[in-house]
């Protein structure tokens, strides 16, 4: 019996690769392969998934007394440096810029970018993406190092972006009168509020999300009155209003 197969086999990390003893010549042909003493077996591959260096050999024998025909080739995982993400900020509120950059020690990686909302330059290892809109964002990498081996990843809810509230509110009754001054007024805000400023000039303030006010019940005019809402973060809205 006899056969070839290669010395070392180069690949990268996490890379299915085919070992293949053959073409096998001689014997009865009725051939078995047993790798790594795993057992005889009809197939002449044998596929691995390796992250790090290791012989591979194969003992291939008939069903004849042809003595057995044992083999190794070297499986060399070439190295590829750690992937390193960062972002200049990961909370904040729409609109929001974000710059990214993945640590290149190499100077020469490519890498394609998702950012969850689009898809980014190619080739760059410091980009700026924009969010607009407020949601949670998945941003996945895709790097060719200079050995050509690819690394990915995809860092789950990397990015969470609030969405600025839009100040709105309403008052009842609606309009009020000299005979009925004592008026509600309510937060109609939405979405993410989390703090309120009423100003209702010479008749006072208040931080709550519902207040009531009386005004004069001698003579009518206008009011002006204004509500600013927060989120979390501190993004506001303002809205003024003439109570008539």
């Amino acid at each position: 019996i006899a056969f070839t197969m290669p010395d070392t086999v180069i690949t990268c990390p996490e890379v299915d690769v085919v070992l293949n003893a053959a073409p096998v010549t001689g014997g009865d042909g009725q051939y078995l392969f047993d790798w790594q003493g795993t057992g005889p077996a009809p197939s002449s591959a044998y596929t691995v998934n390796l992250t790090t260096s290791q012989l591979f050999c194969v003992t291939v024998n008939d069903g004849c007394e042809t003595p057995p025909v044992s083999n190794c080739a070297e499986l060399v995982i070439l190295h590829s440096p750690d992937l390193v993400l960062t972002a200049d900020t990961t909370l904040g509120c729409a609109p929001l810029s974000v710059r990214f950059d993945i640590l290149d020690t190499t100077e020469m990686a490519h890498v394609s970018w998702d950012f969850g909302n689009g898809f980014g330059p190619l080739d760059s290892t410091s980009v700026t993406n924009l969010y607009t809109v407020g949601s949670v964002y998945d941003v996945g990498v895709n790097v060719l190092w200079p050995n050509g081996c690819y690394t990915d990843s995809v860092y789950v809810d990397m990015i969470e972006i609030l969405t600025v509230p839009v100040a709105h509110f309403d008052w009842s009754p609606h309009p009020p009168t000299i005979l009925d001054p004592v008026v509600e007024f309510y937060d109609a805000s939405i979405p993410n509020v989390v703090a309120w400023d009423w100003d209702f000039g010479e008749f006072g303030t208040s931080t709550q999300q519902d207040t009531i006010i009386e005004f004069p019940e001698d003579i009518g005019g206008d009011y002006p009155v204004q509500l600013v809402v927060y989120n979390a973060l501190g993004c506001s809205d303002t809205v003024r209003v003439l109570v008539r």
